[in-house]
């Protein structure tokens, strides 16, 4: 990974929030490490700017330390907050914020930045992992406090249209190497309801 003395900082900024919490059994340090470890491996694949990737990574989740069932935006005061202290400047700040909001799920549109483009591609590549819903869909449920049909419903409604689309993956590699596990998961859920 290319770290920063900047991203070194708010890397040191989230474990120390993150160790605060035990309530995450999904968004929690294994899911951020992941997805920045992919996220800065896909910036060079897009032109990304990998400095702003890692930082946009590491802190892609803290809304859900604010709120467990809150949007990326819901997060901004607090990655504001981690991206300040460790010497990103306004103007960055402001990037990373519309690279993870941006990114999510929930938007995923076809006009995404280079380095949004690499955050959404670690971020459901995390999603499609086989391993995922095995080990990772009880913690889910638990904090979200929603049933299984719930968040089946929901992934299934934002993630089928970006397998249609040709829209999951935007990195040649993560569409080369990873999209039959995107297809398999979200049949895998397709099948619980």
């Amino acid at each position: 990974m290319t770290s920063s003395d900047r991203t070194r900082r708010v890397d040191t900024a989230i474990r120390r929030l993150y160790g605060a919490t035990d309530a995450l059994r999904y968004h929690n340090m294994a899911h951020i490490d992941f997805v920045t470890k992919k996220a800065v491996q896909f910036a060079p694949d897009l032109g990304a700017d990998a400095e702003l990737v890692e930082a946009a990574a590491l802190t892609h989740d803290v809304n859900y330390l604010v709120d467990p069932r809150s949007s990326a935006a819901d997060g901004q005061s607090l990655r504001r907050q981690c991206l300040a202290g460790a010497g990103f400047d306004e103007a960055e700040i402001a990037r990373i914020e519309d690279m993870v909001v941006t990114a999510s799920s929930e938007h995923h549109g076809p006009d995404l930045s280079a380095e949004a483009r690499a955050l959404a591609d670690a971020d459901m590549l995390f999603k499609a992992l086989p391993s995922t819903p095995l080990l990772f869909a009880r913690g889910y449920l638990e904090e979200g406090q929603r049933s299984i049909l719930e968040i089946a419903h929901e992934l299934i409604g934002r993630q089928r249209p970006l397998l249609t689309e040709d829209r999951y993956f935007h990195s040649n590699r993560a569409r080369r190497d990873y999209m039959g596990w995107a297809e398999t998961n979200v049949r895998l859920w397709e099948n619980l309801v």
